[in-house]
């Protein structure tokens, strides 16, 4: 036997409603009407008081009548509506049901005739994880680029394509910190590879200039390998905008963006100062921005406001979602330049910024690092950032470099 839709049912109920409205209102009209027949006879008729109360006794038996109805088809109808509810609801949850089984329905048929959109989510996902692995977040200065080989860079190639097919074709608001990530991740090797090809360049500017006038080696076509330089560039923004467009709540993409205007149009950079300090608004307890931002201020001169933000960024663990030893000691050896800058600015606080300078520099060179060792020897020489401070404790100076080599 076939079973009532829920259409039905509910189209029945909601007759059963108007029925109980109707019958409830006839019946209180009827009360109504017999109450004011039977005052109006008495008021007429009535010849002593003994008869007005006898009035009086049947009016208050009606009404008490009238109100039990009352109470009872408004009992009546609360039951009625309840199933009236219940039944719209298992509606709709029907509808729902079959809504779902029709997308995937779609779905599936659209992965069986389109290649393209197979098993897409599940890609898209081992894309983001891949170009995390191959660029994790913890790097700062495009280290990365120098650790991708070359089927690394031929595979990023690859991801490219199908993520600007994506870009136009798809639909992110249900994955969008995916797409994101992907996005992002594409904008960083073009940043870096980017950067590269830039120093490439510049050196074999300074190698040909070392050559003899007549050597073919100092034909450089400049012009082109800058256009080549600008191409790049232009696809590191491309998919940063691309990344902060699918997800504005990205503030990774807003650093790295940052980062690249920054290198595009130096340190003092209004457009990067206005995407690190996005990225703060988005996630303020991060280093990262912090990180930046007292860079721009150092470069303004603004020394005292350069170390604050760098101490603001020291009280929060992560560089941006997870903690890095190495970006935190970058935090603090910046630091300990701008307490050296302002222990000269200050002479009557000297101690106090001399002893903060030689804090963080004991924190950051603890151990054997030659990277550090090359930047520590040119800031403590006596043009460098940390020129006032290796004056006054020469012996900490010597000391630490010691432990750097070694």
């Amino acid at each position: 036997m076939p079973q009532q839709s829920p259409v039905r049912y509910g189209l029945l109920v909601r007759i059963a409603l108007i029925v109980v409205a109707a019958t409830a209102l006839l019946t209180v009209a009827y009360v109504l009407i017999q109450w004011w027949s039977a005052w109006h006879v008495y008021s007429l008729a009535a010849a002593d008081v003994k008869d007005k109360l006898d009035s009086y006794k049947v009016q208050v038996d009606d009404l008490q009548r009238l109100v039990s109805l009352l109470v009872a088809f408004s009992s009546l109808y609360a039951l009625v509506l309840g199933a009236a509810s219940y039944l719209s609801a298992q509606g709709l949850l029907k509808q729902s049901e079959d809504n779902a089984n029709k997308i995937e329905k779609l779905r599936e048929d659209l992965e069986k005739n389109f290649l393209f959109f197979r098993r897409m989510g599940d890609r898209m996902n081992a894309m983001k994880d891949r170009l995390e692995n191959l660029m994790p977040d913890s790097d700062e200065r495009d280290d990365y680029y120098d650790r991708l080989g070359a089927l690394d860079q031929q595979q990023l190639k690859a991801f490219e394509q199908s993520a600007v097919a994506w870009l136009y074709f798809l639909d992110f608001s249900g994955s969008s910190p995916i797409a994101s990530g992907i996005y992002r991740n594409l904008g960083k090797y073009y940043g870096g590879r980017r950067k590269h090809e830039k120093e490439d360049l510049q050196a074999e500017i300074n190698a040909a200039n070392l050559l003899p006038v007549n050597n073919p080696a100092r034909n450089i076509d400049v012009s082109e390998r800058n256009r080549e330089i600008q191409f790049l560039a232009d696809r590191a923004h491309f998919f940063f905008s691309s990344a902060i467009q699918v997800n504005s709540d990205d503030f990774i993409a807003f650093n790295d963006f940052g980062y690249l205007t920054q290198d595009l149009e130096g340190d003092l950079s209004v457009a990067a100062e206005n995407l690190y300090l996005a990225s703060k608004r988005l996630q303020p307890k991060q280093q990262r921005a912090y990180y930046n931002l007292a860079i721009i201020e150092f470069r303004r001169g603004h020394y005292k406001e350069a170390e604050e933000l760098s101490t603001r960024a020291l009280s929060y663990p992560d560089w941006q979602i997870r903690p890095s030893v190495e970006r935190a000691d970058d935090v603090r050896y910046n630091r300990a330049c701008y307490r050296s800058h302002l222990g000269e600015q200050f002479p009557n606080e000297a101690q106090k910024w001399a002893d903060g300078a030689e804090e963080d520099l004991r924190q950051v060179c603890r151990q054997k690092d030659l990277k550090r060792l090359d930047l520590f020897n040119g800031d403590a020489a006596p043009a460098g950032d940390l020129a006032w401070f290796a004056s006054k404790r020469p012996q900490v100076i010597t000391e630490l470099k010691r432990k750097l080599r070694s």
